[in-house]
């Protein structure tokens, strides 16, 4: 299955397993702002060039993680 929600610790789990990965949030500027992981790039998904700015980063060979929404500490990707 190539996309899936994970909970915080799998998905933390899945960071210290994956020396080569992508992080891209997908959240709105102002959340992005009020807090974001490290090395995470902000990549709104509402905004009208989501396509070509996903396209714009070149994830070939990376485990692509991407940041959607935060629930009550935490965060599904």
């Amino acid at each position: 299955e190539p996309f899936f929600n994970l909970p915080k610790e799998k998905f933390l789990e899945g960071l210290e397993q994956n020396n080569s990965y992508t992080l891209i949030d997908v959240r709105n500027p102002e959340e992005y702002e009020h807090g974001h992981l490290p090395n995470a790039l902000l990549i709104p998904f509402d905004n009208h060039d989501f396509i070509a700015n996903m396209a714009d980063h070149d994830h070939q060979g990376d485990t692509l993680f991407i940041v959607s929404q935060e629930q009550e500490d935490q965060k599904l990707v």
